[in-house]
């Protein structure tokens, strides 16, 4: 029972005096120990049987009836046609026999609490870029603060925040921020719960979020694990951002909820990449049951900018979407979710599985699904085993048309915790393609990790972790090299599994690796931005030029993504400018120094209306115009 009431909202700048630090831990020997890889013939998923072998299972082929559902549902995705998107998915989910219900009580429950905080000016907002000052920490949140989680956009230069608080007299509350100036300042615009609508107590490290942006929409997804009448919930959430169109404009609730049924661990992922008219948000989660079932479930939003509904699938008959531990001792489910876009139409999710129990502890179980989770067989499964115990496994992709996947966890080596990534250099479906790294092997325990791909980065990842000392670490990889461990900050961390977030933003400055944790005493959330070598989605590349150039974008005209490709001869202060036909500025793309060489930058202009816009580069000894025009 809680029986004290301390409410106190805090929305403070802090800033600190500090000196980029170097990791110290003393390395370790060894930091090659072998991985075994195989597949599975497992009928099942049962991870008791996985019927374990180095041969490849012949994949299925795909039927006439089958590819044509599939070819017309595809279509209808990328134009945007939502009713004939939700009839071909039923058409589709009717073929393969899923198992489609509605959540639980309470899917279509508006909040009566739900409060929109701000209502800030985004589109103003979002195209201002100030120079961030390094390492400077920014807090938010309120006393006792369970979870924290930092998201961010390919077509947006907004960073997402969530938190989870813990009050003692009352049911807990969620806050989501977002800041428009790369972490320097935070709009809280929603605080919700403190009701009987809320949950008894939000589960520590429990929470997930992901923004989904179109045109003038932006919502933001967010799962949280809740304990609430005596059983463990997944809630996920849906915060209008900023919105058009939207009838019920604030906040949707819904829940996975069956009797007798725990679920917790949530994860969220898109696959907006490909679709960015009409995406689907997947929100999975890890449940046991009263009858020694245990797995992970999957809902599917198909029309998240307009439907509150929420279909839940099993392709496994088991009730699992693939791998399950049926009949295995209750232990905690870890796993992890991420949409891959390779070359195909349709692109898959990619599915990471671990549970903790003395015959599997070892062992990562890897399952992937195309067709819009029309289907899973073992045909798309591989199982990695590792030399000696792992735990909080996690997977994350790059998108956009390359192969790239990282799947992390924590591994066990003399008697700590170390940090070790599999990275693989073909979608993770082929065990030939994985390479092992470790991104903490040192005397030091690794209690807590967390990855992000980056968004049209090929190879490249974002790692933070936190130290048994309560120091928190961030450290980039790309394409299997690994820059030197950074201290984010002298400001201690939580050790929880959910104290330390990884992330980046579209900066147009070089501080675009950023870092959300909470502090040791889970008093307040906490954020920092870091150098990196470049802004994100901007890829030097080599030979440095002789010569300042501005290359004409492609493609011209365009509708609403093109590219700009620019030169510079040697380090300085760079403008990249787009204005509109009245000679406004619309957006700033680089404002900034920059070092010397060829650079490409990718231009949303989804905001923007149709017309002439012309975009100018600019240095102390160069400047010049182009036309471009935006057709919709």
């Amino acid at each position: 029972m809680k029986n004290l009431t301390i409410i106190l909202l805090i929305l403070f700048v802090s800033a600190h005096t500090y000196t980029q630090q170097i990791y110290t831990g003393i390395p370790k020997s060894g930091g090659n120990e072998t991985v075994q890889y195989f597949y599975s013939n497992s009928s099942n998923g049962n991870t008791a049987n996985p019927m374990l072998t180095t041969v490849k299972p012949e994949t299925k082929k795909q039927g006439s009836k089958e590819q044509g559902i599939l070819n017309d549902l595809i279509a209808a995705r990328k134009r945007g046609d939502r009713q004939a998107t939700l009839h071909l998915q039923d058409q589709l989910d009717n073929f393969y026999g899923n198992t489609v219900k509605s959540p639980g009580t309470g899917s279509n429950l508006l909040f009566n609490d739900a409060v929109n905080i701000n209502t800030f000016s985004y589109n103003n907002a979002e195209i201002s870029s100030g120079i961030e000052t390094d390492y400077q920490v920014t807090s938010f949140g309120g006393l006792n603060c369970r979870s924290i989680s930092i998201a961010s956009a390919k077509n947006s230069r907004a960073i997402f925040a969530a938190v989870t608080e813990y009050l003692l007299d009352t049911n807990d509350r969620i806050k989501i921020f977002v800041s428009y100036n790369g972490g320097l300042s935070w709009v809280l615009k929603f605080s919700l719960g403190g009701t009987s609508l809320s949950p008894d107590d939000f589960r520590q490290g429990e929470l997930d979020i992901m923004p989904v942006i179109y045109g003038n929409d932006t919502v933001l997804f967010c799962a949280a694990g809740v304990d609430y009448n005596n059983q463990s919930h997944v809630w996920y959430y849906r915060f209008n951002i900023r919105d058009s169109t939207f009838s019920n404009p604030g906040v949707f609730r819904t829940y996975f909820n069956d009797n007798g049924v725990n679920y917790y661990n949530p994860k969220l992922t898109t696959d907006q990449v490909l679709f960015s008219e009409l995406p689907y948000v997947y929100l999975m989660a890890a449940f046991d049951s009263t009858n020694a079932k245990i797995g992970t479930r999957l809902g599917i939003f198909t029309a998240p900018f307009q439907s509150k509904g929420m279909s839940c699938k099993s392709p496994n008959r088991d009730g699992s979407f693939w791998w399950n531990s049926n009949g295995h001792p209750v232990q905690y489910v870890h796993h992890d979710v991420c949409y891959l876009k390779d070359q195909s139409s349709t692109g898959f999710l990619y599915t990471v599985y671990s549970h903790k129990n003395p015959a599997t502890q070892q062992n990562i179980y890897a399952a992937w699904s195309p067709n819009f989770n029309g289907v899973v067989d073992s045909t798309k499964t591989i199982v990695i085993i590792e030399s000696s115990e792992i735990s909080n496994v996690i997977c994350k992709g790059n998108n956009f048309a390359n192969n790239k996947l990282a799947i992390g966890y924590r591994k066990m080596g003399d008697g700590n915790w170390d940090y070790r990534v599999q990275y693989s250099i073909n979608y993770g479906i082929t065990f030939g393609s994985f390479t092992p790294y470790y991104i903490e092997n040192t005397s030091e325990d690794c209690m807590s990790i967390s990855m992000e791909g980056i968004d049209s980065g090929d190879g490249r990842f974002v790692h933070a972790y936190t130290t048994a000392n309560k120091q928190h670490w961030y450290r980039k990889f790309n394409q299997g090299t690994l820059s030197t461990p950074m201290l984010t900050n002298t400001v201690l961390g939580s050790t929880n599994f959910g104290g330390v977030q990884a992330g980046y933003w579209n900066s147009p400055n070089a501080d675009s690796c950023v870092v959300g944790w909470l502090s040791y005493d889970s008093s307040r959330a906490n954020f920092t931005s870091l150098v990196c070598s470049s802004p994100v989605g901007i890829d030097p590349v080599n030979p440095v030029p002789k010569l300042f150039s501005l290359a004409q974008n492609y493609p011209n005209p365009f509708n609403p993504v093109t590219s700009i490709r620019f030169s510079i001869p040697k380090t300085g202060f760079v403008k990249l400018t787009i204005y509109d036909l009245t000679g406004r500025v619309t957006a700033s793309i680089v404002n900034g120094e920059l070092s010397a060489g060829i650079y490409n930058f990718d231009i949303d202009a989804s905001n923007f209306a149709s017309g002439i816009y012309f975009y100018r580069l600019e240095s102390h000894e160069f400047s010049q115009t182009k036309k471009m025009v935006l057709v919709k």
